[in-house]
């Protein structure tokens, strides 16, 4: 696994921390799951995505959301 240098790494959000490694590594590969495989910069687009929709709803930061959904690559993205 690669990481960014980042002194205050413990106190960023997950979200964030992709955001910081999409921008670093983009090209790296990030989460498989079978045959599909996402980078950081796919993973971070995905996620950004899925958080936008949210907005698009309503949901602000700090609002709780409830997440029913398979194991899969999405439920990983959504908790992002």
């Amino acid at each position: 696994m690669h990481w960014i240098e980042d002194s205050s790494r413990e106190n960023v959000a997950a979200g964030r921390a992709l955001a910081l490694q999409a921008d670093a590594i983009g090209h790296a590969p990030f989460l498989a799951s079978g045959d599909r495989r996402y980078s950081y910069g796919e993973a971070n687009e995905t996620v950004n995505r899925y958080a936008n929709s949210l907005r698009a709803l309503g949901v602000e930061a700090g609002d709780p959301v409830a997440m029913l959904m398979d194991n899969s690559l999405e439920f990983v993205f959504t908790a992002l």
